[in-house]
């Protein structure tokens, strides 16, 4: 009481008072009156403690506190239980159990001995599970070839875990960006070393470019259908327009989706039935708004220019948005 130690800026509170009072005046020894530094003040409670459970009444008494002395905060919102339901809450929160601590994960504990271990060589572990619920770990190591094989060596034979080297890891990326090579979905990862992520950029960059040429291609055939639905239009032909204009709205739409999720070959894409490339993740976020969603009525024929009118709007709206 009545210290000043404004040359403090933090209050480190290593047993909290259960009187709010108490508390304050601990925080006010620095600060106080000349101090010109932000206090930073740090409780320490020990987590699944009888302090850890009960700490509620402590902030409902500060609570109550700032309301009748400050006139803060909503004191009619205050629970504040007292006699008999005070020493019900009080029992409760002294008998309440901890949750138990999760059963520890196998996978996650040999991922952290190996990087533990090897440090910087481990670049990537992932765990994958397949159909039958069998689970096989797979490392990206950087090393040599006398490098894999001695680890190789130390988990076993017969261990479900597969080790390859950083560069064949690499050229599985660049076969994946040609077209060459299709993975199977991503497994969890354990452990992703920030170099990686640094090495992997240039194959993200050429699958992008591929994607990104792949979108310019489908939109400049999307832009040629575009313009031969508007002539057929203008002459009087709307029958013979619909087909153009359905065509180039699905283009429109294909080149969407393959910028929206890099994952996805434009090959694939290609052979994509309408109805599955609008179930596409991601998709549905970037169509521009209107009735652009309805691609199945573009087929059809507008029986008046303004039907048309309408329809063709959105489909340059689409392009527009796939173009940005």
């Amino acid at each position: 009481m009545g210290l000043n130690l404004q040359v403090a800026s933090a209050v480190i509170n290593m047993d909290l008072p259960w009187n709010p009072a108490k508390l304050e005046q601990r925080i006010a020894r620095a600060w106080r009156k000349f101090q010109m530094r932000t206090v930073t003040v740090i409780n320490l409670v020990c987590e699944d403690s009888i302090e850890h459970r009960i700490q509620h009444i402590l902030v409902q008494k500060q609570g109550l506190a700032d309301g009748v002395l400050d006139g803060r905060g909503d004191i009619d919102a205050l629970k504040m239980p007292s006699g008999r339901a005070a020493t019900i809450e009080r029992l409760a929160g002294l008998l309440q159990k901890p949750e138990p601590p999760p059963a520890p994960d196998p996978g996650r504990q040999f991922a952290a001995a190996l990087v533990e271990r090897l440090n910087d060589k481990v670049m990537l572990i992932e765990r994958h599970r397949n159909d039958a619920g069998a689970e096989t770990v797979l490392v990206v190591m950087d090393g040599t070839p006398a490098d894999l094989d001695h680890e190789r060596r130390l988990l076993g034979d017969g261990a479900t875990i597969e080790i390859i080297g950083h560069s064949t890891w690499e050229a599985l990326g660049r076969l994946q960006a040609a077209g060459l090579l299709k993975l199977s979905g991503a497994g969890e990862e354990l452990h992703r070393s920030v170099s990686l992520d640094r090495a992997a950029e240039p194959a993200q960059n050429a699958i992008q470019l591929r994607n990104r040429q792949a979108a310019n291609e489908w939109l400049s055939q999307a832009e040629r259908k575009l313009r031969m639905a508007s002539l057929l239009a203008d002459g009087g032909f709307l029958e013979e327009a619909a087909p153009s204009l359905a065509e180039a709205a699905w283009l429109g739409v294909r080149s969407l989706a393959i910028t929206a999720d890099p994952a996805l070959e434009p090959e694939s894409v290609a052979k994509m039935q309408e109805a599955d490339v609008m179930e596409l993740s991601g998709l549905r976020t970037r169509l521009p708004p209107g009735n652009i969603a309805d691609l199945a009525s573009f087929g059809s024929v507008a029986h008046r220019p303004d039907q048309f009118q309408a329809r063709r709007t959105a489909v340059q709206s689409l392009i527009v948005a796939a173009r940005a």
